[in-house]
């Protein structure tokens, strides 16, 4: 079997048309990781309202524990996570109490995450990095990401708070 690279294409001869070697995602996840993490049934992505609302409640209840929000705030910035064209989260870490708002026009923040309704989705399932997304090339970001990569495990803590929300 001989292996052909084409721009960013490998064509591998001998592999019959129609036919599809088993593909990974750039993260290094398998495709169909965040059906797996759902319990194997094939499930759709969420609307990005819901996807949105949910994420919020999540970043709400992470940060309403006082312990959590202290260490937080060492990460003096705020944030704004981009969802499709012009739906955002937002969310004020310099302040005492944090703040969490969704779809706020007037925002703005330090650090911008581009990111599609899907991969915000599968990074509260747990098989989307916005790290490897961003050296992937399959995320983009404005400012000092740094700041915000730090604590994004911090926040997906509140992963059962996103389930709950979406009604799973």
């Amino acid at each position: 079997m001989e292996i052909a690279t084409v721009g960013r294409l490998e064509r591998v001869e001998g592999l019959e048309v129609g036919h599809r070697a088993p593909s990974r995602r750039r993260n290094g996840a398998r495709s169909g990781a965040a059906d797996r993490v759902n319990g194997g049934g094939r499930t759709r992505t969420p609307r990005v309202e819901q996807v949105l609302r949910a994420t919020g409640a999540a970043l709400e209840e992470v940060t309403a524990d006082e312990r959590i929000a202290r260490r937080l705030r060492l990460v003096p910035t705020s944030f704004q996570i981009v969802v499709g064209r012009r739906r955002t989260v937002d969310c004020r870490l310099d302040r005492d109490p944090i703040e969490i708002d969704v779809d706020r026009p007037d925002f703005e923040a330090q650090v911008r995450l581009y990111l599609t309704t899907r991969q915000l989705h599968e990074f509260w399932l747990g098989s989307f990095s916005p790290a490897l997304g961003i050296l992937g090339g399959e995320a983009r970001y404005q400012g000092p990401v740094r700041h915000l990569l730090r604590i994004l495990p911090i926040l997906a803590t509140g992963r059962d708070r996103y389930l709950e929300s979406l009604g799973r």
